[in-house]
Order: structure tokens, then C-alpha cells, then sequence
């Protein structure tokens, strides 16, 4: 269900036209270039890996530490924009993601706690790493494709990518899942008894009608993320999703069920809570917002070597402290500087 979810992303192809149309900024329109998509096929691949390799991560360990172990994924879009992008953070931003990478290392410990888990834990982290670096992959992919000269506009990236998610699933995903033997009325998963479960059942369509527009809601401000900021701005937001898991896990627990379900606070929970508090501080560090005597930052905050949003900008104190600031506030800025200076000419 998870993997299907995410083909209807497409969708956003109409949205990009319909919102050009509408607004008459006809410079938006998109450009399809055979190059940008088929590189588009190539961070889809990557989405269905992940997906998979989370859902196998999935079957070993609990929610709460399922999502966890994805914030490992700000580590790896550092180290793969660093090889690949020529990402050059500065030295703070550097200890900010070394504070992350702590603070997971610190949440992620806690389900090796318990006896009863410890023996699966291993498998499922190292699964569930695996999976991060896919996914880490596709993030960097997409940020190449939009940061190309005349890019590909962010929904159409996401829609691209649904169309070539919704080819594979149909060509390859199902037909294979359907021939490999399994207990599914024979099949590892049958797709046309799945299919005939969500027509019958009006609660599990409307689940899955929800699950839908809630996915593809969140692939869209991913992927704008992505375009405003950078994708390590995206893994760093994405970073926050285990704390309202964590939180709702609790609530259910001792709030809702009685105990039937959600996540008891145990001993280790205190742990956990070690790693949310430094996650935030981590990120605040990246960002610039907390400033460390240990670095070298100039008199208004900014430094001499790379901001947030290009590997080459620098940002104004503003631009720096406030994640809502991206490419476009930064266009404008030195549009605005270069009108200054040809005024003085």
C-alpha cells in the first residue's frame, strides 16, 4: 500500500499546468527535455528500494524506532553531496551534523535495550540503514535535477517521479510479486485480490483514500523543501517526524487505550528524550540560529564559505537563521543588490 501511495504523486503533473494557466506566468511552464526525464527514472528506482527495504526494516523493530533510524538520512545526503555535489559546509554546520548523527545514534540504542528485541534490533537497524541510503540517494537526485539551468519545476519532479514509480510498480513490482510463490492465495501478494478487497470494503477504501492524499500531500512539500532549501534541509525536517510518532505512541498508550496499544515510558525512554532534545539543538546549530564560540562566524552571523541553500551563496544573517528563505528570497536579494549598484553607476 505504501509503495502504491507514492505513484500517485503524478497527480501534481495537471497541478504545475493548471497553476501556470491560471496565473499567466508562462515562464513556468515546463520543460520536457529527454535528459531530465529519464534522470527522473533514477530517483524513482531509488523511492521503491527504500520503500521496500523500510518495509522489511519494519517487520524488526517497533514504529517509534522505525522512524528513528531514518534520521540517519541527514548524514548520508551530507556525505553524498559532498562527493557528488561539491557540497562544502562550513565548520559549523559540520558539528550540527555531527550533533544529529549523535543524537540518532543515542534514540536508536534504546531498542537494543530490551532483551526481547535486542535479538532482531540488529537486523532491522541494519535494513533500515540500507534504506536510508537509498533514500538519501533520491533526495540528492532530485535536488540535481531541479538545480540544472531552466530545472525541472518542483511538482513536476514529483510527478515525473510518480509516472515512473506507477511504470515499474505496473511492469515489474506486481507481475514478480504475483509469480513468486507465497500464501497469498498462492502468491507472494495478490494484486487482484487486494484490489477486489478495497471494492468490496468502503472502511479500507477510505483508508486507503486517506493514506493516499496524505502521502502524496507530504511528497509535495518534501520536494519543495528540496527546491527552496536543499535536500539536506529536508533530511534535517524530516528529522522531527519520530518526535510526533513518539508522542502520539505515548498518548495512545496512556490516554486512549489504556495500555493496548502505543508505547509504554520505560527506562530507556529517558534516553530517548536525551536524543530528541539533542536532535533540536543539532539542527539549531546547522542553521546558524546557535552560534558556538568554537567557530568562526563573521560580525552579522554569516560566514566567508557557503550558506544554506547553494554551495556557493553567501546568506545574509536573515537568510541563514531562517530555514523559509531559499532560492527564491536569495534571487531576489541579489537581484535587488544588482539594481543598487547599476543605480550608483
Amino acid at each position: 500500500m505504501c509503495s502504491i501511495s507514492r505513484r500517485w504523486t503524478c497527480v501534481a503533473i495537471p497541478v504545475q499546468f493548471l497553476y501556470v494557466r491560471l496565473s499567466g506566468k508562462h515562464d513556468l511552464m515546463p520543460k520536457f527535455d529527454r535528459e531530465s526525464i529519464m534522470m527522473l527514472a533514477f530517483p524513482a528506482c531509488a523511492d521503491l528500494g527504500a520503500t521496500a527495504l523500510m518495509s522489511v526494516g519494519l517487520l524488526y523493530v517497533p514504529v517509534s524506532t522505525f522512524q528513528l533510524v531514518r534520521c540517519t538520512i541527514i548524514v548520508f545526503v551530507a556525505a553524498l553531496k559532498m562527493l557528488f555535489l561539491k557540497f562544502q559546509p562550513t565548520a559549523y554546520m559540520k558539528c550540527g551534523i555531527a550533533l544529529n548523527a549523535t543524537a540518532i545514534l543515542m534514540v536508536s540504542a534504546s531498542c537494543f535495550g530490551e532483551e526481547h528485541e535486542s535479538a532482531s534490533a540488529l537486523v532491522g537497524v541494519s535494513v533500515l540503514l540500507l534504506g536510508c541510503l537509498v533514500t538519501s540517494s533520491q533526495y540528492v537526485l532530485e535536488e540535481t535535477v531541479m538545480r540544472k539551468k531552466d530545472g525541472t519545476p518542483p511538482m513536476m519532479v514529483i510527478g515525473l517521479e510518480g509516472l515512473w514509480g506507477t511504470f515499474l510498480m505496473l511492469t515489474v513490482v506486481f507481475p514478480i510479486a504475483y509469480l513468486v510463490p507465497g500464501a497469498d492465495n498462492g502468491s507472494a501478494e495478490d494484486f487482484f485480490d487486494s484490489c477486489l478487497m478495497i471494492y468490496h470494503s468502503s472502511t479500507v477504501r477510505n483508508m486507503c483514500t486517506f493514506y493516499i492524499l496524505c502521502v502524496t500531500s507530504f511528497n509535495i512539500a518534501s520536494i519543495f523543501v528540496t527546491f527552496l532549501l536543499d535536500s539536506v534541509w529536508r533530511s534535517i525536517l524530516a528529522n522531527f517526524r519520530p518526535v510526533s510518532v513518539w508522542s502520539m505512541d505515548l498518548a495512545l498508550f496512556y490516554f486512549f487505550t489504556s495500555g493496548s496499544l502505543g508505547e509504554a515510558w520505560t527506562n530507556w525512554s529517558w534516553l530517548q528524550l536525551a536524543g530528541m532534545l539533542l536532535l533540536f539543538f543539532g539542527t539549531a546549530v546547522y542553521n546558524g540560529t546557535v552560534q558556538l564560540r568554537w567557530f568562526d562566524y563573521d560580525g552579522d552571523g554569516t560566514t566567508n564559505m557557503q550558506g544554506v541553500a547553494n554551495a556557493s551563496t553567501p546568506l545574509s544573517v536573515e537568510l541563514t537563521k531562517s530555514p523559509l528563505y531559499g532560492t527564491a528570497a536569495i534571487a531576489a536579494t541579489r537581484a535587488a543588490e544588482e539594481s543598487k549598484a547599476l543605480q550608483s553607476l
